[in-house]
């Protein structure tokens, strides 16, 4: 079996992928990136993890063929614009379509062939490397920007700041105030390095929903609990995966989120709790993937 991943935003979910699979005994490798087509007549089975960045689903002067028998692993919101005509097509082509979201698998039913549930598993990042000397962040949030992301921020200033905290504003074209305890970085630009130092310095981090009645946002929350940070979100749509991470992670409901993440900063005791419970359902997450991935790959046959 091969993985291929459209970027490296998305090579986190396939080595997750990866991860879940060799638990079955199932060796893969992952490709990642456009630079060159990595299939061209073989007959392994290929996953596509990203398959929105696909050259001839996104816009190309190249695009690939797809590969003789392969499978989208879907990990976009059902609201998001990158479901588009070129993408439902290559999922009608392909042999199965693997969802992040059980609750999403029935809006797929009539557009593939084989639809099942495989979740993601947090992927094996190695040991943590040694922290910065740059100021940690008390509450962290960071993700692309949009009105409900921008009004959670200004609540979270606007009862934080009394009580001392100094909040940075960071959007995609100015910063407001550079120092900070408080850190909203509402772009797309925090990956790699800074991302893992960022995200396990901080005391607390946020996950806030772009899309009103998302899923949970499981890609970025496993990260997170592989590096055992506090995790705090707002509820999704999909009850049972709401269910199983509610064992790793804190849920507030969105207006109450800037209290909630009040509380945890003002209780080490809570904070190491959560802490203890994110490594922990990051360790069993594999497994719990695996059993769902030999059910889906028999399937297949």
């Amino acid at each position: 079996m091969r993985l291929w991943a459209g970027n490296v935003v998305f090579l986190e979910a396939a080595e997750g992928l990866r991860s879940a699979l060799r638990l079955l005994g199932v060796a893969a490798r992952v490709d990642v990136g456009v630079e060159a087509c990595p299939w061209v007549s073989d007959d392994e089975l290929w996953v596509l993890v990203g398959a929105t960045l696909l050259p001839g689903v996104a816009p190309s002067d190249a695009p690939w063929p797809p590969p003789r028998r392969f499978v989208v692993y879907q990990m976009e919101q059902l609201g998001s614009a990158w479901l588009t005509p070129a993408y439902l097509a290559l999922v009608a082509r392909a042999d199965a379509l693997w969802e992040f979201a059980p609750s999403h698998a029935p809006r797929w039913a009539a557009a593939a062939r084989r639809v099942a549930y495989v979740p993601l598993a947090p992927p094996d990042l190695g040991p943590a490397p040694p922290p910065s000397p740059a100021p940690a962040a008390d509450l962290l949030f960071y993700g692309c920007g949009n009105a409900r992301r921008a009004a959670l921020r200004d609540a979270c200033a606007a009862l934080l700041a009394p009580r001392g905290y100094r909040v940075d504003f960071r959007g995609r074209k100015r910063v407001i105030q550079v120092r900070f305890n408080v850190d909203f970085r509402l772009g797309f630009d925090l990956f790699g390095a800074a991302r893992d130092d960022a995200a396990r310095r901080a005391t607390v981090v946020l996950n806030a929903h772009f899309y009103e009645g998302a899923a949970l946002e499981t890609h970025r929350l496993n990260y997170l609990l592989q590096r055992g940070a506090c995790v705090l979100s707002e509820p999704s749509a999909d009850r049972d995966l709401d269910a199983l991470y509610a064992r790793g992670v804190r849920f507030a409901a969105y207006g109450d989120l800037p209290r909630a993440a009040l509380a945890l900063l003002e209780d080490a005791g809570a904070r190491r709790d959560a802490s203890a419970a994110a490594a922990a359902l990051a360790a069993e997450l594999p497994r719990v993937a695996a059993a769902w991935a030999d059910v889906a790959l028999k399937d297949l046959g």
